[in-house]
């Protein structure tokens, strides 16, 4: 990854050369301009001394020197921690995954010891570099307020346009599928939306679900004027919304919906520490309710 220009590695050196703690920038393509908050580590012997915020400033820094409009990320919300010290540098929660951490998964040096047998659920977060440009972006219109409100916390500037399915008469859908098998998880990016995008998304999520991925993502793309018609024909399937992705496509701002394959979910375990945070979860958990 680092070779191939993908990955943006900051890391913090003891006096020995010993490297003590490292903080990721992941973009997914070359041309991405925006990337994935990830990789963050301290050393268990160098914690408590904010070394984990000051990685985080400098990497952030150094990627708003190179031009990048924004990054995104995922933070666990079994404890505040992660939360606060991102937010202190101006992140903002864009989403929830609910389920999106398998249960196995241990976190070492925590006040209390793992022992939870239900996924866990994750944060969406968004921090805002540099000055986003002006798009035109088509979200369903159930989700409009809640996706309008997310824009403002995150300083986005963004029009709202009309659902349009003109032009999906004999155009064959096109839906790339990523898997990772090790947790659980899948995601489909929405490439093109054609007249049987429907089917084409049944077929898939049917397939995953035999395979028994336990929870399965699909991106749309609001600048599509098809998204804000064909959500509600993928919500029909299970799926509910997750929150939004800025300029993380191509073509811009993502709709992220999930479904959840026989997951367990308590709300009530989910440590949220912002007030816009609370408000999206919830509104995230009523979607997901309503699928039930």
């Amino acid at each position: 990854l680092l070779s191939r220009g993908l990955l943006v590695s900051m890391i913090a050196l003891n006096p020995e050369g010993e490297v003590v703690g490292h903080q990721g920038l992941l973009k997914p393509r070359l041309d991405a301009m925006t990337a994935e908050i990830t990789m963050g580590i301290v050393h268990p012997r160098y914690r408590g001394r904010r070394l984990f915020e000051w990685l985080k400033e400098k990497a952030f820094a150094r990627m708003q020197e190179v031009g990048l409009l924004g990054l995104f990320g995922e933070l666990v919300t079994n404890h505040p921690y992660s939360q606060k010290a991102n937010y202190a540098l101006g992140v903002k929660p864009s989403g929830f995954m609910l389920g999106f951490v398998p249960a196995d998964r241990v976190f070492l040096k925590m006040s209390e010891e793992q022992t939870d047998p239900e996924r866990m659920t994750v944060v969406l977060v968004h921090a805002r570099l540099n000055a986003a440009p002006p798009r035109l972006t088509y979200p369903p219109v159930h989700h409009r307020s809640i996706i309008k409100r997310t824009y403002e916390e995150c300083g986005i500037p963004r029009s709202t346009g009309e659902g349009l399915l003109d032009g999906m008469d004999g155009i064959r859908s096109s839906v790339s599928m990523r898997t990772v098998p090790e947790s659980g998880v899948a995601f489909l990016d929405a490439i093109t939306i054609g007249e049987d995008f429907h089917q084409v998304i049944k077929g898939m999520l049917r397939e995953l679900r035999l395979l028994r991925f336990d929870c399965i993502y699909i991106d749309l793309p609001l600048a599509n004027p098809a998204t804000a018609l064909v959500c509600a024909v993928v919500e029909s399937l299970g799926f509910f919304s997750a929150g939004i992705i800025p300029d993380c496509l191509p073509t811009g701002d993502a709709l992220r919906l999930q479904y959840l394959n026989n997951v367990a979910i308590t709300p009530e375990k989910v440590v949220v520490v912002s007030d816009f945070g609370k408000m999206l979860f919830n509104y995230i958990v009523a979607e997901w309710q309503r699928c039930l």
